[in-house]
């Protein structure tokens, strides 16, 4: 058994962020927004068929059974952005107001969701690399967010800060506890040069979704700050 948890990293060490985030955000969030929490996660977990373009030049994770793509990819989508939704609550509490309209959340998921993968690809096939084609989508979906949600910028401002800070504490534990897993990074500049043992890129793009998910979320979920319902 020590063999296996040695030996796939990028598996278990998602596995132990998402089971200390969901005991976590149990204990700590009023039970509508662990239950956003779950959607926001869940929402995310299509986008893990994007991470092939990540290949090779950006990373190589080792998966079970060898695959380019596995159930690691959207155990990892789901928990970073279930992240990212956890500290905005837990900072926000009762200030974000949800009103979830079955018809409108599938609606406004897919035209963000779509807009959000059109970029990349546009991005990719104008010849960013796969890490930089993130990057700039995610920043570009952003600042959108931001022009049509004027409202919701302290969202992303929390985000710009805090997730990070939380994700890069998970990402240096992992590393603590698998020494090799950071190897699995390809070293080439830009994105795989280290800062204190982190690969550059994880450190700009924790910045970037940091600020673009939340906004995702209360955007597609039709949320507001209390302060805007305020006459």
């Amino acid at each position: 058994m020590l063999g296996i948890l040695k030996a796939y990293p990028y598996l278990f060490a998602n596995l132990l962020t998402c089971s200390a985030l969901l005991c976590a955000a149990r204990l700590l969030l009023r039970p509508a927004q662990w239950r956003t929490m779950l959607l926001s996660g869940l929402a995310n977990v299509p986008s893990f068929g994007m991470l092939i373009y990540l290949e090779e030049k950006y990373w190589r994770p080792v998966r079970i059974g060898g695959w380019i793509l596995g159930l690691e990819d959207a155990l990892c989508s789901f928990v970073v952005a279930a992240m990212a939704w956890f500290i905005a609550a837990l900072f926000f509490r009762d200030r974000i107001l949800l009103e979830m309209r079955g018809a409108m959340v599938w609606c406004r998921y897919l035209q963000v969701a779509g807009f959000s993968m059109a970029a990349f690809l546009m991005a990719f096939f104008a010849g960013l690399s796969g890490m930089s084609a993130l990057i700039v989508a995610c920043a570009g979906v952003t600042l959108f967010l931001l022009a049509t949600q004027k409202p919701l910028w302290p969202l992303a401002l929390l985000g710009l800060f805090a997730f990070p800070a939380f994700y890069l504490s998970v990402v240096k534990v992992d590393f603590w506890l698998w020494p090799d897993f950071v190897s699995q990074w390809s070293p080439q500049p830009p994105w795989g040069l280290r800062f204190r043992g982190i690969p550059l890129g994880e450190i700009v793009w924790s910045s970037v979704f940091g600020a673009y998910w939340p906004l995702f979320t209360t955007y597609i979920f039709n949320g507001r700050t209390r302060s805007q319902t305020v006459p």
